[in-house]
């Protein structure tokens, strides 16, 4: 099966003016042609880095990127844009660091320790410079002093930061080193110094243990040879010019001198030290030192009785004495180890009894917190309904004020025009010298012409009303000298009365009143109104 962002190798099934094709599970992938190996044919096997390109294709190359997915690389950048920024990572296509991704921004020319990822869903390839994520605390194998190999990640005001093994992390304390921090990218060999508790591990650049030791004696060794056999370093030297010249602790430069002491390999002197010409092997020189026959290692009654007053009085030996006393002595620390133990063991539990009090603490308030926040939400929840119907009401309202003032507006039109059509009856009244209201000529509003008409079809009615009972009355009224030709006249009674026009001919309403069989009274002739005397100075 294909891996993308890895190294595959695969077998060229056909060839094309672009390139070889190369057999794979879901489909041939295509290796241009300038990263075709010359000497390769169709049917022959090469190892290539698949990747997508810029159209999201599968494509081959023969290229080697500085990394590859899942794995840390110190990389630089090329390029810094709005999207991220481009890394060179070896390959023509250039490496995205997305803005997202980017912890510290990035900028042209930095270098960038990140992590090369594969995105889930699109397969395309990405860095990111957010290392926490990817490293793993728990279950850190390694002891005091082994070697591990570090990548220098980023710089602090204590120390740096390293990737252990391309998985865990680690921290160099600037103040524990004789030499200067490694530049971010930096691929150095370290040492551990200790594992903590929280998985994170303290890292030191020079070797400890025995290792350190025959490291700082090959620096000296090496120093001798370049000063012509002399080195004009004692063990009263200042340790920062120790430090200078051979990059070791004044402490790792008293032990080696140590060893090579024993060695028979130097000679002190007050200036300095020298080369010894001629050492002499350290079995040898046991033997000629201790011709005497009193050899250290030797049981003699001269070295027993030594051995004897060193000891405090008490022998020494293999008897079962001694064992007796060693094993009580064993039995004593181990029983004040135990003793320092179980203290340790109780304080622990203690503190963990501590830890969960405070625990379910922080559970309480946490709840206590999402109650108390429940509850804010439901009042802003009715807070929300309650503005949402006082808008609502204040909207009615408006609505209604806006009502009233139309209607207001209306009945101060109407009582305008009732006013103007009063002032107009009045004038017309002392003006025109009558006091009928259908003699007024000026124009009417619609209240007043309704009125009018209303009361004149009242006054038509009840007249027709008075004509028909006329009819309807029996002839007994007439006299019996009718016969004769001696009938009395009728003359009229007062229910009958003799009307003018029932309007002024200027009225509105006169086509109605004065209108063929509107009026059925009998017409008089009309008088010419005297015209008033002028009144005299």
């Amino acid at each position: 099966m294909v891996q993308i962002g890895r190294t595959n190798r695969l077998q060229i099934v056909r060839w094309t003016p672009q390139g070889p094709y190369l057999g794979a599970d879901h489909g041939d992938i295509l290796l241009p042609e300038k990263y075709a190996p010359e000497d390769a044919d169709v049917g022959d096997w090469v190892e290539v880095f698949i990747y997508l390109d810029s159209e999201e294709r599968l494509i081959a190359t023969t290229q080697t990127p500085l990394a590859e997915v899942d794995q840390f690389a110190a990389l630089r950048v090329i390029k810094a844009m709005e999207i991220g920024a481009f890394l060179d990572w070896g390959l023509d296509k250039d490496l995205l660091v997305p803005l997202r991704e980017q912890g510290k921004a990035l900028e042209e020319g930095d270098i960038a320790v990140v992590r090369i990822c594969l995105e889930e869903g699109r397969n395309r390839l990405y860095a990111t410079n957010k290392l926490n994520q990817f490293l793993s605390f728990e279950e850190v194998p390694y002891r005091r002093g082994q070697q591990v190999q570090l990548l220098i990640s980023n710089h602090t005001g204590l120390g740096a930061y390293a990737v252990v093994d391309q998985t865990y992390s680690g921290f160099i304390y600037r103040s524990s080193e004789e030499q200067e921090l490694p530049e971010i990218g930096a691929r150095v060999p370290g040492y551990i110094v200790k594992v903590r508790d929280d998985g994170k591990i303290d890292l030191t650049l020079k070797p400890m243990g025995i290792t350190g030791l025959l490291e700082a004696r090959k620096k000296i060794l090496a120093a001798l040879e370049a000063g012509g056999g002399r080195l004009n370093l004692t063990d009263d030297s200042d340790p920062e010019t120790i430090k200078a010249r051979l990059a070791i602790s004044k402490k790792q430069f008293k032990r080696a001198l140590g060893i090579l002491k024993k060695e028979d390999m130097i000679f002190l002197e007050e200036s300095g030290i020298a080369v010894n010409p001629n050492p002499q092997p350290r079995s040898k020189r046991r033997d000629d030192e201790h011709d005497d026959g009193e050899h250290p290692h030797r049981r003699t009654p001269g070295n027993q009785r030594k051995a004897f007053s060193a000891n405090r009085g008490r022998p020494v030996g293999k008897g079962p004495r001694r064992r007796d006393e060693r094993d009580e002595r064993g039995g004593e620390r181990h029983r004040r180890d135990g003793e320092g133990y179980r203290r340790d063991g109780e304080r622990h539990r203690r503190d963990g009894e501590a830890h969960r009090r405070d625990g379910e603490r922080h559970r309480r308030d946490g709840e206590r917190h999402r109650r108390d926040g429940e509850g804010h939400r439901r009042d802003g929840e009715g807070h929300r309904r309650d503005g949402e119907a006082h808008r609502r009401d204040g909207e009615r309202h408006r609505r209604d004020g806006e009502a009233h003032r139309r209607d207001g507006e209306r009945h101060r039109r109407d009582g305008e025009a009732r006013r103007h059509d009063s002032g107009a009856r009045g004038r017309g009244r002392y003006e025109g010298g009558t006091t009928g209201r259908d003699t007024d000529s000026r124009p009417r509003g619609r209240y007043d012409q309704n009125r009018e008409y209303s009361r004149h079809r009242d006054e038509q009615d009840s007249e027709r009303g008075r004509r028909s009972d006329e009819k309807q009355q029996p002839r007994g009224n007439k006299s019996r000298d009718h016969r004769k030709g001696t009938a009395k006249k009728k003359t009229p009674t007062a229910a009958a009365p003799i009307f003018k026009k029932a309007v002024d001919d200027n009225h509105p309403f006169a086509r109605f009143a004065n209108a063929p069989g509107g009026q059925s009274s009998p017409k008089k002739k009309k008088t010419a109104r005297p015209k008033p005397k002028p009144k005299k100075d």
